[in-house]
């Protein structure tokens, strides 16, 4: 056995023993030559508001404030009391959208504002139609001052118009109103 080949022999070994350390700190603890590993994902769609926009009706105006706190206000975005409507102070006052088709929901938001005996008197009675005219109740709930209420229908319903109506005599006033499309199940594979 010559002495050239048996050095050469352990150089080998030797490379191949700290390649390999090379390679298991590399990828177990991540310092991979400075190599960077990036995947990336499109970020998930944000749900979209149906009510957004869309054309807005009220039993009635505020007197003196017709253009100030209207109908339009439930469906501009607006989550404050800076942006809300108010109906006048009358019986059983109400508010409707009309999302201009029918749509398929899972969940409607109401941002209420204003509390007190002279406003939403409760019960609030949220019903939905498909032509305005027949309509079918969803919900029928307490309303809590500068909260938010979250009616997730039991089944998604397909409907065009949304109506919500205080009971008795007082003033209806919300800051704003969101329709959402039933959430997907997400589905992962094992």
């Amino acid at each position: 056995v010559e002495a050239g080949s048996v050095a050469g022999g352990e150089q080998g070994v030797l490379a191949a023993a700290a390649l390999f350390f090379l390679w298991y700190a590399s990828l177990y603890t991540g310092d991979n030559l400075g190599t960077r590993y990036e995947w990336q994902s499109p970020p998930p769609e944000a749900p979209v508001n149906l009510a957004f926009g869309r054309p807005t009706r009220m039993s009635s105006h505020t007197p003196g404030y017709p253009y100030l706190y209207n109908s339009r206000h439930a469906v501009d975005g607006g989550r404050g009391i800076d942006s809300c409507f108010f109906t006048d102070l009358e019986e059983d006052p109400w508010w409707q959208v009309d999302l201009q088709q029918v749509r398929r929901v899972g969940k409607i938001l109401l941002y209420t504002g204003f509390g007190g005996e002279r406003f939403n008197a409760s019960p609030l009675a949220v019903s939905i139609s498909d032509d305005g005219r027949l309509w079918r109740q969803v919900h029928l709930g307490m309303p809590v001052p500068d909260k938010v209420l979250e009616i997730r229908l039991e089944l998604p319903e397909n409907f065009r118009y949304l109506n919500i109506r205080a009971s008795g005599r007082c003033v209806l006033s919300l800051n704003e109103v969101e329709v959402y499309e039933p959430e997907v199940e997400s589905v992962s594979g094992g």
